[in-house]
């Protein structure tokens, strides 16, 4: 959009009229495109179609908007005997139609046309004497012959100003067309009967100083011109009155009435109090419309609602006999210690196993396997992992090769979600399970809560957990049968239980603690709701090659076993040759110094001689490769102490406990 003009390209004809303003964009509050602005060439202040005073000759508003960078303007009346017709752009198939053949009429006949200043809409101007009734008759087309300033900008312009083509009239007779009565129009809302003094009241009360504005006739600061004055004005008394005698009778009571002389004759007042009327009336019934459904539908739901109270107090209690008839719950996803719909918690220090008893609960569940010794109700399974998702990886890689499956229902979610904030998302995550499997989760392990929690919430807060708690309770209604368990450390001190709000324990319905001790691991049933306490669960972390790495290590993770009593198994292959190999070692230092010490070092050289007589049949750098690989595999059992490279071997305490094959 923009407001230059061509003045070289505007016809003579037009120039010679002494109706001439200047005019500037506006931005309007709420409204997609700026209004224009009619501005009085002679003072800068705003000028109105119906003012003569404001307007100017042509060189005057020219050199005010070369001056202030604005655009020029006409303004019609019924003196000028001028008709514009307004044509703006559109995407609409058959308004484009009406326009080219429009334009075809004006431009056969020789009639000046010019761009609009958006440059997509164009202009017609032609003589025309007979007022227009009906502005917008014509679809897509609005036209004009009086009380309207229209933009002017000479650009592209060709033809002249001529009387109006017959062909051009017959296309837009309808917006000349006989006027109707005046204030006739019936409302399609009836409204209650009011006084004057109490309608004029209820719209002082609905539109405040606006209103008063208006009935004084100050309308000078709301709008730039007195005809969209006129039309809100007109549409607040509508909006409380069906009745067009009332109506009439209290616009000409305002002080909005007092410049209806400007129009030349009876006969125009009428036919503008009339076209007025109509717009507002048509409005006002759209807007009372809206507002009576809007109150019939809140009605409705009102009485829904009372509705559904009364039936919900009606089912708040069950007499005993019902009570006691009902389906008991019956821990059935690991039987004896997790039930279907259950929440549980299982936490732990760090390195007490917890992640690995997770992710072996999920394989037993999704492949229907005994856990613990106990049977399983077999169900898809997912695991949001919130952190270490590479160990992860690695751990479900060793439960394949050790149990011999590599494509269980088990689907993970490798990154974290603040579950009380994107409780949607997890819900998302429940269908697209759902929809693979065709049954709703079994299982779904939340590794860990500090990874799941709220955005910015506090562990501690019993408000902040009790939001969490709700947040899983959320999910657990959409799915009646998943369980959800949720990974957490412990305290500070491990023996005074989880850390956090105790408000998380209190909404578990079990509750199990991980410990390790030395080699060995055990779980333990702190809390069971509708089970037994103090159930202990034995297991220990076997260790498991998966290959090795580009620089050639050993690449190892572990897998959960559960029938040593929590011990480890007795190792054997390689492992088992190198711990007795360095067996032998410290018994040769023991012997050389007299004492045991696991601070004393073990040459690494020794170490690598000790394998040369093991495998004698071997290639020295096969064996040199496969003793490093076993140091770095009793390194991460944490069974000795090396540095790499050339560095001696420590044995730390762990390692008189293990026993090999």
């Amino acid at each position: 959009m923009t407001t230059r003009f061509e003045s070289s390209g505007i016809p003579e004809e037009l120039k010679a009229h002494a109706r001439w303003v200047a005019w500037r964009y506006m931005e309007r509050d709420g409204q997609p495109k700026p209004a224009k602005v009619p501005t009085d060439p002679k003072t800068g202040r705003n000028a109105s179609p119906t003012d003569p005073a404001t307007w100017a000759d042509f060189q005057t508003a020219e050199a005010y908007a070369r001056q202030h960078g604005v655009g020029v303007g006409l303004v019609l009346s019924a003196e000028s005997g001028l008709c514009c017709i307004d044509l703006d752009a559109t995407n609409d198939p058959a308004v484009q139609g009406i326009h080219r053949g429009i334009l075809d009429e004006a431009a056969a006949a020789g009639a000046y046309i010019e761009a609009s200043p958006s440059g997509k809409g164009w202009h017609i101007w032609v003589q025309h004497d007979e007022a227009v009734t009906a502005p917008r008759a014509v679809p897509g087309v609005e036209c004009y012959t009086a009380e309207r300033f229209m933009t002017v900008t000479g650009a592209s312009g060709q033809g002249r100003v001529m009387p109006m083509p017959d062909s051009l009239a017959a296309r837009l007779a309808p917006c000349f067309a006989a006027p109707v009565a005046p204030v006739v129009a019936a409302a399609s809302v009836e409204l209650p009967a009011i006084t004057d003094d109490a309608l004029r009241k209820q719209a002082a009360e609905r539109f405040g100083d606006r209103f008063q504005a208006f009935w004084t006739g100050q309308w000078e600061s709301l709008h730039p011109s007195q005809s969209e004055a006129d039309h809100e004005f007109a549409i607040m008394l509508a909006r409380f009155t069906s009745d067009p005698d009332q109506w009439l009778r209290l616009f000409l009571q305002s002080g909005m009435a007092e410049t209806l002389e400007r129009k030349k004759t009876k006969r125009h007042i009428q036919q503008y109090l009339s076209t007025t009327y109509d717009k507002a009336r048509r409005i006002a019934d759209e807007e009372n419309y809206h507002i009576s459904f809007g109150r019939r539908v809140a009605e409705a739901l009102i009485t829904r609602w009372k509705a559904m109270k009364a039936a919900l107090a009606a089912s708040l209690l069950e007499p005993f006999a019902e009570f006691i008839q009902k389906k008991v719950s019956v821990l059935k996803l690991v039987r004896g210690i997790l039930g279907e719909g259950g929440l549980s918690v299982l936490y732990g220090a760090p390195g007490a196993g917890k992640s690995f008893l997770a992710l072996d609960l999920c394989y037993a569940v999704a492949t229907g396997q005994p856990w613990m010794g106990r049977d399983t109700r077999q169900g898809p399974v997912i695991y949001a992992a919130g952190e270490g998702v590479p160990g992860l990886r690695m751990r479900g890689k060793a439960i394949a090769k050790v149990k011999g499956c590599d494509a269980p229902n088990i689907f993970f979610l490798p990154h974290s979600l603040s579950t009380p904030d994107e409780g949607e998302k997890m819900a998302m995550v429940l269908d697209q399970v759902t929809a693979r499997c065709r049954v709703p989760p079994a299982l779904l392990i939340i590794d860990t809560l500090s990874r799941f929690f709220g955005e910015g919430d506090d562990e501690n807060s019993a408000k902040d957990m009790k939001r969490f708690v709700g947040a899983i309770s959320a999910l657990m209604a959409k799915c009646p049968t998943l369980h959800v368990m949720i990974v957490h450390h412990s305290g500070k001190t491990a023996d005074k239980g989880m850390r956090g709000s105790s408000a998380l324990q209190g909404a578990a319905d079990t509750v199990i603690q991980c410990h390790k001790d030395g080699d060995t691991h055990r779980a333990v049933i702190e809390k069971q709701k509708d089970g037994q306490d103090n159930i202990l669960l034995p297991f220990a972390l076997d260790q498991v090659e998966l290959g090795e790495d580009d620089d050639g290590e050993p690449i190892t993770s572990c897998v959960v076993v559960h029938d040593h009593e929590g011990k480890a198994r007795p190792l054997s292959g390689f492992a088992a040759t190198g711990v007795k190999i360095l067996r032998y070692l410290r018994q040769s230092v023991v012997e050389a110094n007299g004492i045991a010490s696991y601070a004393d070092p073990i040459p690494l050289q020794a170490y690598h001689n000790q394998w040369y007589l093991e495998r004698p049949d071997d290639k020295p750098d096969s064996v040199r490769k496969t003793d490093r690989r076993v140091l770095n595999n009793l390194r991460e059992m944490k069974l000795i102490e090396w540095n790499g490279g050339e560095s001696p071997i420590r044995l730390l305490p762990a390692f008189d406990g293990v026993t090999i094959e």
